[in-house]
C-alpha cells in the first residue's frame, strides 16, 4: 500500500500543513512524512480501536521500525532517543487516567509535544544546542 504523506497532512492538519508549503519540496515532504508518523502513533494511543490493549501498544513499538522513520532519521539525523521517548509516553497514555502534580505534566508534555518540536528541529537543519 502506499500512502500519500501529502493528502494525509493536509486532511489531518489543515494549518501545518499549508505553512510547511514555505519549507520547500524536500523538507514539506520530510515534514508530511513525520507528521504521518507522529499521527499515526497518536491515534493509535488515543483510540478505541477493535483490539487488544497490547496490540495497540505492540503497534505503536514498532512505529519506530518503518522504513520512512528509519529513512528520516538518517537523513536528518533524528536521534532515536528523541523518537524512543515519544513512543513510550504514548503507550503510557494508552493507560493514563490522570496526572498528579506539575512535574508530571511537564514530563508527559516532553514526551508527547515536545519531542515533536524536536524531530523538526532537525528537519530544519537545527544545530545550536540553545535553540534545541
Amino acid at each position: 500500500m502506499t500512502i500519500n504523506y501529502k493528502r494525509n497532512f493536509q486532511k489531518h492538519s489543515k494549518t501545518f500543513s499549508f505553512a510547511a508549503k514555505f519549507f520547500g519540496k524536500k523538507t514539506g515532504t520530510a515534514t508530511a512524512k513525520l507528521y504521518y508518523f507522529f499521527r499515526t502513533v497518536d491515534d493509535l494511543a488515543d483510540s478505541e480501536l477493535e483490539m487488544s490493549i497490547d496490540e495497540r501498544k505492540d503497534l505503536i513499538r514498532q512505529a519506530l521500525n518503518s522504513s520512512e522513520i528509519k529513512q528520516l532519521k538518517k537523513q536528518y539525523n533524528i536521534p532515536n532517543k528523541i523518537l524512543e521517548v515519544f513512543i513510550n509516553y504514548s503507550i503510557a497514555d494508552i493507560d493514563l487516567e490522570r496526572l498528579n502534580c506539575e512535574k508530571e505534566l511537564l514530563s508527559y508534555c516532553y514526551g508527547v509535544a515536545s519531542t515533536v518540536g524536536l524531530s523538526m528541529c532537525h528537519l530544519f537543519g537545527v544545530t545550536s544546542e540553545k535553540a534545541f
